[in-house]
């Protein structure tokens, strides 16, 4: 998870930069014949994902905290890499002969006027259709009237004078058709939703399903000269006092310290598998995960999952207790959505903004 969190944060700090180069360059270029986002997506993508960038590395080289924060708020910055992404790759160029439209993900097709299959067109975007293909113009997309109005005169030109075929959609409408853009809300809710059952799921298997294990700690052989018990955490003080502490964290009367403590005497040789942690606010210690003197275990790994069990369960059901609040959120804006004629304009702006409710 940890290189998983590293590898994507690169990615997305070069696509902000990369955004905001392009928004930056946009400024001398000619818009004709051009149809992309503006520069304001690529700035606030770029500036407001970066900063949720900053605290995702922080909690993750920097504290003890589970990674499962860490990959919360790279979450969050994943939709300023979407906004500025939108900006780099969602563009059309076009002349009197054809189009070229390259997706979200930066693949370019291009194709005739005559090779349009259908036009559905809203009030926040028009989608061109292309057979199995599709171009989706935002409404604050630079250009777009002009290529839609070319596009138009094109399509008649070649097909002897008949308009683009209009297209409804197909799939089933929760909202009854009262919502504008109502399928890519409910795609935003199921995503949203997806996301939240993944944090939830994984975090129920950092804290159930992965125990910890040797080999996801550092063996040291060590000579502890003394040992305090301080609130719920167990502090293991080395002879040699260049070295950081070791904590046993989280004790909750189920780990009796006594035994651990009375080989802390400055002359025994114990065996501890530890993880070396740097806090955010704090000096750098060894989180330990079992202890042993020789073939005697006064501290294990099964005793250390325990403690982590105990000390974090209640996160679940909070987790648990947001997705069923969030899953009662849209089932009333479904609700609302389908029968606005039934609520208050106060009730419908709980869930809607003005304009998209008709």
């Amino acid at each position: 998870m940890t290189y998983f969190i590293l590898a994507a944060s690169a990615i997305l700090a070069i696509i902000f930069i990369a955004g905001i180069v392009s928004a930056i360059r946009e400024r001398g270029r000619s818009d004709k014949g051009r149809v992309y986002l503006p520069g304001t997506f690529a700035w606030l993508g770029g500036i407001g994902g970066g900063l949720f960038l900053i605290p995702t590395l922080i909690i993750l080289l920097t504290t003890d905290e589970s990674p499962w924060l860490s990959f919360v708020f790279l979450c969050i910055s994943m939709l300023g890499g979407v906004l500025s992404l939108a900006h780099l790759n969602c563009r059309i160029t076009y002349d009197q002969e054809s189009f070229t439209h390259k997706n979200f993900l930066g693949i370019k097709r291009t194709y005739t006027y005559d090779q349009i299959t259908g036009l559905k067109e809203g009030t926040h975007e028009d989608i061109f259709y292309m057979g199995r293909h599709f171009a989706m113009i935002d409404e604050y997309s630079v250009g777009a009237m002009e290529f839609e109005i070319m596009a138009k005169k094109r399509y008649q030109a070649l097909s002897g004078g008949k308009p683009i075929p209009r297209v409804k959609p197909k799939l089933p409408d929760p909202f009854n058709g009262h919502v504008e853009g109502g399928a890519g809300l409910i795609v935003v809710y199921i995503g949203v939703t997806l996301l939240f059952l993944a944090l939830l799921g994984w975090f129920v298997a950092d804290v159930y399903l992965i125990p910890p294990s040797p080999e996801e700690n550092k063996r040291m052989e060590m000579v502890f000269d003394r040992a305090a018990v301080r609130g719920d955490c167990l502090y293991l003080y080395p002879a040699d006092e260049s070295m950081e502490s070791f904590q046993i964290r989280h004790l909750d009367g189920s780990v009796d310290p006594d035994p651990i403590k009375a080989v802390c005497d400055g002359t025994t040789t114990v065996t501890v598998y530890a993880d070396r942690t740097k806090p955010k606010n704090g000096d750098p210690y060894y989180l330990v995960e079992a202890v042993m003197v020789d073939d005697t275990v006064l501290f294990s790994f099964e005793d250390e999952q325990r403690l982590r069990q105990n000390e974090y369960w209640p996160l679940i059901p909070f987790i648990g207790g947001f997705i069923l609040l969030w899953c009662v959120y849209i089932f009333f804006s479904i609700r609302v959505g389908r029968n606005p004629e039934r609520y208050s304009k106060k009730v419908i702006r709980l869930f809607f903004k003005d304009g998209y409710v008709h």
